[in-house]
């Protein structure tokens, strides 16, 4: 049973959020999203009967499309622990007619849940579309790690006996990564139990860890153990030059007083960055593509070892050294954050060069500031409360980044 609440009593918008809304009217549930609250509450008598409505609705992450789209991952209380809410302009109306007619049932009776134009849709990840591969594993005995609606569904447990990770990404996607998951099998770099290509699973054996500590100069040496590895059928990386403008025109749309800032970075950081000129050449490398600490751990046999290589990609070894740098990175990014950067990247580089010769410092450093502008939209993505305020604060780092490269 549910109680409606009448809009006059729905939870306020934070300041940020209520100037979001304002700000893009294409989106007319945009603000159900920001606060999944009003979501719930406005589709409650959608519902079929019998169901367990979630409750408690916590926003983890956001994707969103200026104009066109914003799509949360929602946490909650309830059979279901992780949902898919979405909001559409009502020309993408599609959009929320495809989670329908892909509806699976979840653990708490129901699959997906629209309003009458079909703007907004609430759904367990089993009726993603882009995710035909949620339905297929068995999620409720699993423990769901990560969910990005329409991306990626990670989860861990027991998989036929052994422990294991089960991934479910777009099935063009596990396809096209298949040749190179099979080469890092045959390194011994992952442990392949499973997979079906066809529905986007994929299944590794997750290894037997240690609470350990482990140094920078260790991290740095296991670094370059990968990137020394024979890259074989490694998938050319994406563009990173392109990928900073991105993250420049979706700062520019949620604070148009930063989008000048934010063009100059990236045009700035793209010029400078390894293989800017075209694609990678003399230097690349096999790269992890997400490299940060918590994918470094230490097996039963006290070996570093890195995981979660499902991005890993034919590259320059400055990317992974950058993104580990920049996402230890202390907020604010002031003098002693940047002087600690510099003492940190010392010793990683230390241990790099135990096993293979360093990059460019130049280069490294350029990586760490793409990479910090790359997650200066992170505070918006986690919807942290003043995720306005903390954009523009990561915004002055990256600056103070770009002047000390």
């Amino acid at each position: 049973m549910s109680v409606e609440l009448s809009e006059a009593a729905w939870p306020w918008l934070t300041p940020e959020d209520a100037v979001l809304q304002g700000r893009d009217p294409a989106i007319p549930g945009l603000d159900r999203v920001l606060c999944p609250q009003r979501a719930l509450a406005c589709l409650a008598d959608r519902f079929p009967a019998g169901a367990l409505l979630p409750r408690h609705p916590v926003v983890r992450s956001l994707r969103y499309r200026p104009g066109a789209s914003l799509t949360a991952a929602v946490e909650v209380e309830g059979p279901d622990p992780v949902l898919l809410l979405r909001a559409v302009a009502p020309w993408h109306h599609d959009q929320v007619e495809q989670v329908l007619a892909r509806q699976r049932p979840g653990a708490g009776g129901w699959g997906a849940v629209a309003d009458e134009a079909r703007t907004l849709v609430v759904a367990v990840p089993a009726s993603d579309p882009a995710l035909p591969g949620v339905a297929e594993v068995d999620a409720a005995a699993l423990r769901t790690l990560c969910y990005r609606p329409g991306r990626r569904w990670v989860g861990v447990g027991d998989w036929h006996g052994r422990p294991g990770t089960v991934r479910v990404v777009a099935p063009a996607t596990a396809r096209a990564t298949a040749p190179l998951r099979r080469h890092l099998e045959r390194r011994r770099l992952v442990t392949v139990l499973d997979e079906d290509l066809d529905r986007g699973i994929t299944v590794d054996g997750s290894p037997t860890v240690r609470t350990a500590e482990v140094s920078l100069e260790d991290v740095g040496a296991a670094l370059a153990r990968l990137h020394q590895t024979p890259p074989g059928p490694a998938v050319a990386p994406r563009d990173h030059a392109v990928a900073l403008q991105t993250t420049a025109r979706t700062l520019t749309a949620l604070l148009p007083g930063l989008g000048r800032r934010a063009r100059s970075l990236a045009g700035r950081l793209g010029s400078a960055l390894p293989g800017h000129e075209g694609a990678p050449g003399q230097g690349a490398c096999l790269t992890h593509g997400d490299f940060s600490a918590d994918r470094v751990v230490v097996d039963a046999d006290a070996v570093v070892r890195i995981v979660d290589l499902e991005r890993a990609s034919f590259d320059y070894a400055a990317y992974d050294l950058g993104s580990f740098v920049a996402q230890r990175l202390r907020d604010p990014v002031d003098d002693a954050a940047v002087s600690a950067m510099e003492d940190e990247l010392g010793e990683l580089l230390a241990g790099y060069d135990r096993v293979r010769g360093v990059p460019s410092p130049a280069s490294v450093r350029a990586c760490v500031a793409a990479s910090a502008l790359a997650h200066s939209l992170d505070p918006f993505r986690r919807h942290e409360h003043g995720w306005d305020q903390r954009i523009r604060a990561r915004l002055d780092g990256v600056e103070r980044l770009v002047a000390h490269t």
